[in-house]
C-alpha cells in the first residue's frame, strides 16, 4: 500500500508529487503521456503582474518567493536544467500606460514588482521591466520528473478508467492489467480531463483554449521576454514562442488558422520584421469559473481529493498550492478558502439531491 495516488502528471501533478515526497510520504503516480496536454503547450512563463488593472496577481508574493526555491530543488533532484529568470519586459501601447507605470511603482503594495522604466526607440511610449519573471521549461520539467519517478518505481504509465477505482473503507484500490494497488487516498490532477472525473464534475470549470506558434526571425534578436498584447519568449536561434490566445468555445485540441492570425497579428505590433511560422501547437487549460484553483477533499469520500483548475498560472501557482494542499492533506490545515473547493459544496449538494 502507498500513502497517496497521484492522477496525473503535468505541471499540477508534478508540483504535488514532489511535495508529498518532501513530506515522506509513499506515492504512485499514474499517466499516460499526452504531448497535446495545457502542460507541454504552456510557454511556461511566470509573470506576477496582471497588466489589464496593472495589479499583482493573486498570491504573487508568496507564490514568487516560493517558486524560486522549489524549482531549483527540483532541477537538483532531477539533473535537469528548467528553470529560467529572465528580464521580462511590458511594453506600454500608450502614455496613460506609462504614467500608470510610474505611479504604482512607488505604491507601497502594487509596487513590489514593477522595475525600472526602459527608453528605447523601438517603444515610443516606453516600457517597463517587471521583476522576479522569468519561465520554466516544462518540457524538461515533466520528462526529469518522470525520469526520476520511474527509476524510483513510483510511475506508473497507463490510463485510468473509472470504473477501476474502488472506494473502500478507510482507503482506495485501483485495478490495473490485473494487478491492484492500494493507497490511503487518491489525489486527482488531470487538468482539462477533470470535468469527466465522476467524483468532481460539479465543478465549475471554464475550459479555454489556448494556441501557441514558434516563430523564427532572421534579424530580430532579444534575450528578454516581451509582451504587448502578446508574449515573446527566446527559445533559441531566432525562434520565439509566441502567443497566446483565449477561445472558450473551440475546445478541440487541433491548431486554428484564426488564432494564428490572431497572435501574428498582435505580434507585429512589437516587431515587423520579416518572419516564418515553423511550429502552432493548441492545448486546453483548466480553468475555473471563478479564476481560482479547485484544492480540496471530496464532500462524501474522504480518500478522495483534487488538485487542478490551476489556469494560466500554473508555473507560478503550482508550487506554493502544491505546499498549501501538503499541508491540509498530511498536516490537517486549512486551505485558504479562495482555493477550497469546499466553497462549491452547495453545487455538490444540488447536483447530488
Amino acid at each position: 500500500m502507498v500513502d497517496y495516488i497521484v492522477i496525473g502528471q503535468g505541471i499540477a501533478g508534478t508540483c504535488l508529487a514532489y511535495e508529498l515526497l518532501k513530506a515522506g510520504k509513499a506515492i504512485l503516480v499514474i499517466d499516460k503521456l499526452d504531448e497535446k496536454s495545457s502542460s507541454r503547450v504552456a510557454a511556461g512563463i511566470f509573470n506576477p503582474m496582471v497588466f489589464k488593472r496593472l495589479t499583482k496577481s493573486w498570491n504573487a508574493d508568496k507564490a514568487i518567493q516560493y517558486l524560486y526555491s522549489f524549482y531549483p530543488e527540483l532541477e537538483g533532484l532531477t539533473g535537469n536544467h528548467f528553470f529560467y529568470p529572465k528580464d521580462f519586459i511590458r511594453i506600454f501601447g500608450s502614455d496613460f500606460e506609462r504614467e500608470q507605470w510610474s505611479l504604482k511603482r512607488y505604491d507601497s503594495n502594487e509596487g513590489t514588482f514593477l522595475g525600472d522604466q526602459l527608453e528605447d526607440e523601438k517603444y515610443p511610449f516606453g516600457a517597463g521591466k517587471v521583476n522576479s519573471a522569468g519561465f520554466v521549461d516544462v518540457t524538461k520539467l515533466l520528462d526529469g520528473f518522470k525520469s526520476y519517478l520511474k527509476k524510483e518505481n513510483k510511475y506508473l504509465e497507463n490510463n485510468i478508467d473509472y470504473d477501476q477505482i474502488s472506494i473502500v473503507e478507510n482507503s482506495i484500490k485501483i485495478s490495473i492489467n490485473k494487478i491492484e494497488i492500494e493507497a490511503k487516498a487518491i489525489v486527482f490532477c488531470e487538468g482539462a480531463n477533470g470535468v469527466y472525473n465522476p467524483w468532481f464534475d460539479w465543478l465549475p470549470y471554464s475550459l479555454v483554449k489556448g494556441d501557441v506558434l514558434d516563430v523564427q526571425f532572421e534579424n530580430f534578436k532579444s534575450d528578454q521576454i516581451l509582451n504587448k498584447g502578446c508574449f515573446m519568449l527566446p527559445k533559441d536561434l531566432g525562434i520565439y514562442k509566441v502567443g497566446s490566445t483565449y477561445d472558450w468555445k473551440d475546445l478541440s485540441n487541433e491548431p486554428s488558422q484564426k488564432a494564428r492570425l490572431d497572435i501574428l497579428s498582435r505580434m507585429e505590433k512589437i516587431t515587423n520584421l520579416p518572419y516564418n511560422v515553423i511550429n502552432q501547437v493548441a492545448g486546453i487549460r483548466p480553468a475555473s469559473r471563478d479564476r481560482r484553483a479547485f484544492l480540496g477533499r471530496h464532500p462524501k469520500y474522504n480518500q478522495l481529493h483534487i488538485f487542478n483548475g490551476l489556469g494560466t498560472k500554473g508555473v507560478m501557482l503550482g508550487p506554493i498550492l502544491s505546499k498549501q494542499m501538503v499541508d491540509f492533506l498530511v498536516n490537517d490545515k486549512e486551505l485558504e478558502k479562495e482555493v477550497d473547493i469546499r466553497r462549491y459544496f452547495k453545487l455538490f449538494a444540488t447536483t447530488n439531491e
